[in-house]
Parts: C-alpha cells; sequence; structure tokens
C-alpha cells in the first residue's frame, strides 16, 4: 500500500483521516487482508512518517526516504522476490470491496498476464495486480516516467468488478468530507 505522500492537496495526512471512526489506513489494509493478501506493506514517508507508522496494524512498514520522486520510488521498495504478485493499493481508495482485490488474485491465478487491473463503468481504477515477472523492470523504472510506460509493455487482463470504489480518490479535505470522513491527522 502506498501512503508515502505528503498529503499537501488534502492538508491533513490522508492515511489518518478517518471515515466512521476508522482510519483510512485501517480500512485499505482490512481490505487488502480480507480480500486474500498474504503480506500487506505500507510504504511510508516523511514528515509523516512516525504518525502513519504508528496507526499501521497487521502490515510491514517500509520507509521512502523521499517519496517526492513519485509513486514509483515506493513501490520499488515495497516489491519483495517472495510474493508471485502484488496488489498495488493506495491508501486514498479506502472503501474497495474485499471481493474486488479477491477477483484480481483469482483472474492472476487463471492467467499469465502481467498486469490484472480492475475495471467498473468501463474504466480501470485502484487496486491493480503486478506480476513478479513484471518487478525487476518496476525496480529499474526511471522515476521521472513512472510505472505506466512500463505496464504499458505488460500483458494486462482487465476484469470487470462491480465496485466503484476503484475510482474512488479521497486526494482532498474536500473529497474526505464528501465520503463521510473526518480529515484528522
Amino acid at each position: 500500500m502506498l501512503a508515502a505522500g505528503a498529503s499537501t492537496r488534502a492538508g491533513t495526512v490522508k492515511a489518518l483521516a478517518q471515515i466512521g471512526g476508522r482510519t483510512l489506513l485501517a480500512s485499505a489494509i482490512d481490505t487488502l487482508v480480507q480480500g486474500g493478501c498474504g503480506e500487506v506493506v505500507v510504504v511510508v514517508g516523511p514528515p509523516h512518517a512516525e504518525r502513519v507508522a504508528a496507526a499501521i496494524a497487521r502490515a510491514r512498514r517500509v520507509d521512502n526516504p523521499d517519496p517526492s520522486r513519485g509513486m514509483l520510488s515506493s513501490l520499488q521498495l515495497a516489491l519483495s522476490d517472495a510474493w508471485d504478485a502484488a496488489v498495488v493499493s493506495l491508501v486514498d481508495h479506502p472503501h474497495v470491496a474485499p471481493r474486488t482485490v479477491r477477483a484480481l488474485i483469482d483472474a492472476h491465478a487463471r492467467s499469465e498476464a502481467e498486469l490484472v487491473r480492475p475495471v467498473h463503468a468501463g474504466r480501470s481504477g485502484h487496486p491493480y495486480l503486478v506480476a513478479r515477472r513484471v518487478f525487476a523492470a518496476l525496480r529499474a523504472g526511471d522515476l521521472a516516467l513512472g510505472a505506466r510506460p512500463i505496464y504499458a509493455a505488460c500483458e494486462r487482463l482487465d476484469v470487470e468488478v462491480d465496485d466503484p470504489a476503484i475510482h474512488e480518490d479521497l486526494d482532498t479535505a474536500e473529497a474526505i468530507e464528501a465520503a463521510g470522513g473526518e480529515p484528522r491527522g
């Protein structure tokens, strides 16, 4: 789970914002665990690393010392060759259903796809799954370009899901409040 950003647009630490009395971080971790992820890794970064890390339960912490280099820099630090694949999740998508994560994992198990994306109403979203054979390319990826060129070269499988939350992006205080949350942090 990528949670290393400075949350500048949100005006608060997004990972610690609350909806229904639960942090976005806790909700997102639960989704991954309930969806079938064997290990959850949360990438944190300054200036909020310690505050976010203190809220991590059932996950392993990885520090990105300079997340301003982009999301690919966080992903590079999180990947483990012990995994067959990684479900890449963002902390600001807390309402994704565990069944969506399960659908990605199941689709990967039945296919040779290097990238498995959820699609709802004709648009892809988050989280997505990337196969281990792409990890080396991601680790060598150009931070200025991000992961998109790497993913564009992947064999892709799109999985239709009944989950509009894959498009939800609680990136601002207004979006958090509109989702019923409190932008604490």
